[in-house]
């Protein structure tokens, strides 16, 4: 079974910080999977480099994603257009 897609990449615009996303069809929404997803990937991210900065990129609109995000110590830096689509950008400092 297929509950979505899940990464953890350099970012492409700055190999220096990690980027973590994930994507989850909607019938697995609101059951929990968002954080668990979150929380290994970070778990992954820490034991690659416990010193690298992680981002999360998400649609301004999706207050879900910013909410688990934030949960996790992330912390919004960017909202705006990028590459002529709704972004935001959040952080999680490591160092």
């Amino acid at each position: 079974m297929i509950f979505g897609d899940c990464k953890l990449v350099n970012y492409r615009k700055d190999p220096t910080v990690f980027e973590i996303g994930y994507l989850l069809k909607r019938e697995f929404w609101r059951k929990g999977l968002g954080t668990k997803i979150c929380e290994s990937l970070l778990a992954m991210a820490k034991s690659i480099d416990a010193n690298k900065d992680v981002i999360g990129i998400i649609d301004p609109d999706n207050a879900a994603s910013r909410q688990l995000l934030t949960k996790f110590g992330f912390q919004s830096y960017f909202v705006g257009i990028e590459d002529e689509v709704a972004t935001e950008k959040l952080i999680l400092k490591r160092t």
